[in-house]
């Protein structure tokens, strides 16, 4: 090997120790950057509320550098929904070996406790299987609401916003739990099926999915924007208000709709009722 190519060769080498040390994404990227500085208090301790994913990768595993143009869109279309990180094992080899990850890529989804972990490994590698995972671990806190709890729904907390969801699906959509889920001590949330006629023309719904936001002492207001995490969560957030639950801040808010019981004209004594009656 001559002079040139032992040069070739280094400049390769430190190349690709530069990449490496680097990384996939940096402070310009919607994907937070993970270390060993800041993992644990990032990930590990940190899952009392929401889901994060959590993209382990090798610079060199042949897949992840290929796709970051991918990762990076999937980020941006659910932004919010879920916080996305990644943590380069090149650099980070005690954390990824700490989490028992050896092989890249490898998503993780952390949900909130108690819920364990999720994993999507190289051999199943697919944003679409990854989003489906993500979506059924999101905690679901809305209400069906129908012509008969419909009233306590609206009346009961008054001066909170409520906010409803006319659809034709029968599964409640992992955006809006998602945002039911974080505007959990604020807002309440409903889902009434297209089968709910009278409460369909009440509000004047001519197309699904539409959703309503009902403040106490105005008009309801639709949305009217694209359907999308970020949209939504603009046109709810300035109706929300923290609840002052004194002692009790860590609690959830509970509607009384969720109670079939105190809408029904003869709520049956069990002992889920017995406190309400």
């Amino acid at each position: 090997m001559n002079r040139f190519q032992i040069l070739l060769l280094c400049i390769i080498v430190l190349f690709a120790h530069l990449a490496s040390a680097q990384g996939l994404y940096d402070h310009t990227s919607a994907v937070s950057v993970l270390n060993r500085s800041n993992f644990n208090k990032r990930v590990t301790s940190d899952r009392k509320k929401g889901i994060k994913i959590v993209h382990f990768y090798s610079m060199d595993d042949g897949v992840s550098a290929d796709h970051k143009s991918d990762f990076e869109e999937f980020v941006k279309k659910n932004k919010g929904m879920y916080e996305m990180m990644a943590i380069n094992c090149d650099q980070n080899p005690d954390v990824c070996e700490k989490e028992g990850v050896s092989e890249y890529p490898h998503f993780r989804i952390y949900p909130a406790y108690p819920m364990p972990t999720v994993d999507l490994k190289k051999d199943k590698y697919s944003f679409k299987k990854l989003l489906k995972k993500a979506s059924k671990l999101v905690h679901d806190r809305t209400i069906a609401i129908t012509g008969v709890n419909h009233d306590t729904f609206i009346e009961d907390h008054p001066g909170k916003a409520k906010v409803l969801l006319f659809t034709k699906s029968p599964e409640t959509p992992a955006l809006y739990k998602a945002l039911a889920s974080n505007f959990d001590k604020t807002l309440f949330f409903g889902v009434v099926s297209e089968t709910e006629t009278s409460l369909v023309k009440k509000y004047g719904v001519k197309e699904f999915p539409m959703i309503v936001l009902v403040k106490p002492g105005d008009k309801p207001r639709k949305f009217d924007k694209e359907v999308n995490y970020f949209n939504l969560y603009n046109f709810i957030n300035v109706y929300s208000e923290i609840f002052d639950f004194g002692d009790n801040s860590k609690l959830e808010a509970v509607s009384a709709a969720s109670k079939s019981w105190l809408s029904s004209k003869f709520p049956e004594l069990t002992a889920e009722s017995s406190q309400d009656l």
